[in-house]
């Protein structure tokens, strides 16, 4: 009765607790429904009692005593088996995930994932191994060049450690770009090992380009524009002329400060000289046409350097020439070609050539006037390289008298000088004062002259000076006319007492004719006629009317010949009627070649040299010339007198004088031991 009690008492108890959760699940509000007491009946789905509620009957539910514990349960981390599969604690919810690491690598195979309460052996919390066989192929890896992706990024070979840096080739030109790179195993498109392009846009700009003129760096130098392949060779115009100097170049795209593109110019260092300057007479190619003073022009430099053109002033024609003066000192240069013209100088002046060339260079009087006069006092006249033609003598202020027609000088002070080189007087007429040449009052220099085919109406067809020192070296006069007398040359004094000096040096006068005197005379004169060697001095073919023919010796003069020649008589070269006459005397000389004359006053000879020898004048060299004894290399003794028989019986005594005052004291003691007045001043 006892054991019936209390389990009817366990069995209320049981029901009493079913009743309160009926309550529950009804919402609490105790009126129990429709539910009546569960005394392990089937209760309408379940197969069985489940104690735990928790939905799983009890003969599934593993714990019917834990509502958590059921199959289907989460399986969490608690040493249950939640879900009831007879495994505790697999795949718990809350739980970690592993994965198998059979590398070893420390991280794990992602297809090898479980999850676990703890780590598993052999197990790691990462799976992110992409070869879980390779302990070298994880995560963090370092990449390396092998095909093989070592960090598990999903590239193979990206960013290799011991890959190569490789610059961005936009372009395409095979340069890259230095701000754009990757590390890499090898080159890919696009990509290169050159990091040196400078624009990488532009793939004609790379180092090695060729550089233009474009304001770009094409070849990546830092420098613009430099050594461009396309860049202008530009030429130094150091004088501001637009023209540059060949010689100073340098290569650029834009002109440095002071130089041009063009090279044509000749003289960099005058603004006046280039292709685009007017050529005048300077001496200088103006125009830079490789000639210089082309012909027709002239120029005019003073004593201070400034030049002027005078081209504008040659207007001259063959039937009016130009009239120019030169009134101040300085020097007029003729360029090639013929020039009418009637020069007036009255100052210090020099007439000359540019080329020094007279066949090229001819100044024409055009019969109008002489083509140079110079009237004024102590005026030095020269002139150089010039043919003088076609000059008409016109008066002297002087003389009142027509003067030469090819160059007059007149200074009635006799203190001018007249100078004459490298020239031809030619074809000139002149009054009665000379034809080619007329000096009064002017010594007289020619050097290298031709006189030639010269007419004077009265004194002198070729030369005719008075009152002024004759000076001629290299000189030809040659076919000559005078109306009067000396057809070749004439030199006089006005004044009676006064002297003249006439020194010839290969001096030839030949085809030389007049009325009078065909050849060469002079008065009042000390003449000296030589050779020099390898030269000629001669007196050939002159004529006249039966009167002197070569030369005439005239009052109060003397001359001294040495190695002349005469011609040979019988000849076309042979003087008529004589070669050599002394008008006082009426001594008239046929004489031959390379012989010596003397005159003075009173008569002229030929003579061979004498040599005097013996004991006393083994160092002396002398020889005596007809009535007259010269020396030369003396050693200053005085020897005793002696004896010389010449052309003409004499004694006289010898003397050594070294100067020639001496000479002429000897001349004058010879003269008197001969009775004869002697011929010096």
């Amino acid at each position: 009765m006892r054991r019936a009690s209390l389990g009817l008492l366990s069995i209320c108890l049981l029901l009493t607790a079913c009743g309160d959760k009926a309550d529950e699940d009804d919402g609490g509000d105790g009126d129990g429904g429709d539910a009546g007491w569960d005394l392990g009946l089937d209760s309408g789905g379940t197969d069985g009692p489940d104690a735990d509620g928790d939905g799983s009957p009890d003969d599934e539910d593993c714990d019917d005593a834990d509502p958590t514990v059921f199959p289907g349960a989460d399986e969490t981390c608690n040493d249950v088996d939640d879900d009831c599969d007879g495994e505790i604690d697999e795949d718990p919810v809350d739980g970690a995930d592993w994965y198998d690491d059979a590398d070893e690598d420390g991280f794990g195979d992602a297809a090898s994932g479980r999850r676990a309460c703890a780590q598993p052996a052999g197990a790691v919390a990462d799976g992110s191994d992409c070869d879980d066989a390779d302990d070298a192929v994880f995560p963090g890896a370092e990449e390396i060049c092998n095909d093989v992706d070592d960090d598990c990024d999903g590239e193979v070979d990206d960013d290799p450690a011991d890959g190569s840096v490789f610059f961005a080739d936009g372009d395409g030109d095979g340069f890259g770009d230095a701000t754009t790179s990757q590390t890499a195993c090898g080159p890919s498109d696009g990509w290169v090992d050159d990091d040196s392009d400078c624009d990488d846009a532009d793939a004609s700009v790379s180092p090695g380009a060729d550089e233009i003129c474009n304001d770009i760096d094409d070849d990546c130098d830092d420098v613009i524009d430099e050594d461009a392949v396309d860049e202008t060779t530009w030429y130094l115009d150091d004088d501001g002329d637009g023209f540059g100097d060949a010689d100073h170049s340098t290569a650029a795209c834009a002109a440095p400060d002071g130089y041009v593109d063009d090279a044509s110019d000749c003289d960099d260092g005058q603004a006046s000289v280039n292709p685009d300057a007017g050529e005048v007479c300077n001496g200088i190619d103006d125009d830079c046409d490789d000639a210089v003073d082309e012909d027709g022009g002239a120029g005019f430099s003073d004593s201070s350097g400034r030049w002027t053109d005078w081209a504008d002033a040659l207007t001259g024609t063959s039937s009016s020439p130009a009239g120019l003066a030169i009134d101040e000192p300085g020097t007029l240069w003729f360029c090639a070609g013929t020039h009418y013209v009637n020069l007036d100088v009255s100052a210090d002046a020099s007439i000359r050539s540019m080329s020094g060339e007279a066949d090229a260079t001819i100044l024409d009087g055009a019969e109008t006037g002489p083509v140079v006069q110079a009237e004024a006092a102590s005026v030095e006249v020269g002139i150089e390289g010039l043919t003088l033609q076609h000059g008409l003598g016109d008066d002297d202020p002087t003389t009142d008298f027509e003067t030469a027609g090819g160059i007059a000088c007149s200074d009635e002070t006799g203190s001018s000088q007249l100078t004459v080189r490298d020239s031809v007087v030619r074809e000139n007429q002149g009054g009665l004062g000379g034809g080619g040449i007329w000096a009064l009052g002017c010594d007289l220099i020619l050097e290298s002259v031709v006189v030639t085919e010269n007419d004077s109406e009265g004194t002198g067809g070729g030369v005719s000076t008075y009152d002024g020192d004759v000076t001629m070296r290299d000189v030809e006069i040659s076919d000559n006319f005078a109306v009067g007398s000396a057809g070749g040359a004439y030199f006089a004094v006005y004044d009676s007492s006064a002297y003249i000096d006439v020194e010839l040096e290969d001096v030839i006068v030949v085809d030389n004719q007049s009325r009078v005197l065909g050849g060469i005379g002079w008065e009042n004169s000390d003449v000296t006629w030589t050779v020099s060697e390898g030269g000629r001095s001669a007196v050939l073919a002159n004529s006249d009317d039966d009167w002197y023919g070569g030369v005439l010796h005239n009052v109060r003069s003397t001359f001294t010949g040495d190695a002349l020649d005469f011609g040979e008589a019988g000849t076309s070269d042979d003087n008529d009627p004589y070669d050599v006459t002394h008008d006082l005397s009426d001594t008239q000389l046929l004489l031959g070649d390379d012989v010596r004359v003397f005159c003075d006053h009173t008569d002229c000879y030929e003579s061979e040299l004498a040599e005097l020898g013996g004991d006393d004048w083994s160092s002396t060299r002398s020889y005596v010339l007809l009535n007259a004894v010269e020396a030369d290399q003396l050693d200053g003794s005085s020897p005793t007198a002696f004896s010389w028989t010449g052309s003409r019986s004499c004694s006289i005594h010898w003397y050594v004088f070294r100067e020639r005052r001496a000479q002429q004291q000897l001349r004058r003691d010879v003269g008197a031991a001969v009775g004869r007045r002697p011929a010096v001043r």
